[in-house]
């Protein structure tokens, strides 16, 4: 047989090797060729398939893992940059952080070193007090994406009254007593229904990564982010100081010393309706909205920096003694925590 010719693989007679089908029985003599040739395509194409999967794979545990993702999330918390921080922030309902809320949240982070360290560390542990590790949604089809969730936390905003109206932006946000605010630091309008309008009314509440700021009290007029504390709670120095001195000097008739200058309370202090007049002559008169009016003698009990324990003798029942401290101009009462607004001296 020449080395041209070969069999015919169904009758075995001797063909041409340039045949196409067999003389003989019409057998297609390249079939076995076109298959061999298409099983080679078909594991190319699987071997590239295989190589892509992998390749994803290997590229999504460096780009997508859970740890990358978390150096991502930190790097952006230590930055306190808006953009990073906007696209790695939810809410509770896994929403867009609000830029309000963002902003806030920047704010606490910048006010002191020791709230950055902390949320960070909440983020290590994946859930903590302000803020945890959620998953929501895929990146690269097979990871899981992850995001940090700013959680909310009821704040008490002490003096309030069961309408006290809050606004953020101007934006009423509640009515009550309370209020749900994610971690943060924010500049909050408390009062009646023209507290938006009223600069008298604007507080600085801080919402701290772990623990809180019960103590409203009036924000500082030359800017909207207090100095930082040297306590390292991260409230501002305002509001760390007033929190301190009423905390530390209750009020005590016992508490007393040889001080007498009691003339930065004296004057008019407006509280929404309410009316308070302390005269030089230690004589006050307190008139209240839908309540009973007072009138009698005061004297001053207890003054140090700041703080005036008043002892007030009404001509009609016991006397009394009240704790304020002077801030900003702004006279707060440390048992009721309201603020009166000093409408004109004596």
């Amino acid at each position: 047989m020449s080395s041209d010719n070969m069999r015919c693989p169904r009758c075995g007679k001797e063909v041409s090797a340039s045949d196409k089908f067999c003389p003989f029985c019409g057998q297609d003599l390249q079939q076995g060729t076109r298959g061999r040739r298409g099983r080679g395509i078909v594991k190319i194409v699987l071997a590239l398939a295989i190589i892509a999967v992998v390749g994803i794979v290997v590229y999504g545990n460096i780009r997508y893992s859970k740890s990358a993702q978390l150096d991502r999330i930190e790097n952006a918390v230590r930055s306190s940059n808006d953009d990073q921080l906007e696209d790695v922030l939810v809410n509770q309902h896994g929403h867009e952080v609000d830029d309000e809320y963002l902003d806030a949240f920047i704010a606490l982070l910048d006010t002191h070193s020791g709230n950055r360290e902390e949320i960070i560390k909440q983020i290590e542990a994946g859930n903590g007090e302000a803020v945890r590790l959620v998953k929501q949604g895929r990146v690269a089809l097979f990871f899981p994406e992850y995001k940090l969730e700013l959680k909310d936390r009821k704040v008490t905003v002490t003096g309030a009254t069961d309408q006290t109206h809050y606004y953020l932006d101007d934006d009423l946000v509640t009515t009550g007593k309370q209020l749900r605010l994610p971690a943060g630091s924010y500049q909050l309008r408390i009062g009646d229904s023209s507290a938006a309008n009223n600069d008298d009314a604007r507080y600085r509440v801080i919402v701290l990564a772990k623990g809180m700021s019960l103590l409203a009290l009036p924000a500082a007029r030359s800017t909207d982010t207090a100095a930082a504390s040297s306590t390292g709670t991260g409230s501002g120095a305002t509001a760390t100081t007033a929190a301190a001195i009423i905390t530390k000097y209750k009020p005590s008739v016992t508490a007393r010393n040889t001080a007498t200058d009691f003339t930065a309370v004296t004057g008019e202090w407006d509280y929404n309706e309410d009316n308070l007049e302390l005269k030089p002559s230690e004589r006050y008169e307190l008139d209240r909205e839908g309540r009973a009016d007072e009138a009698g003698s005061f004297k001053l009990v207890y003054h140090k920096g700041s703080v005036y324990n008043l002892q007030f003798n009404p001509r009609f029942g016991k006397s009394y003694v009240h704790s304020f401290v002077l801030v900003e101009n702004h006279l707060v009462n440390a048992q009721t925590k309201q603020l009166w607004t000093r409408d004109r001296d004596d």
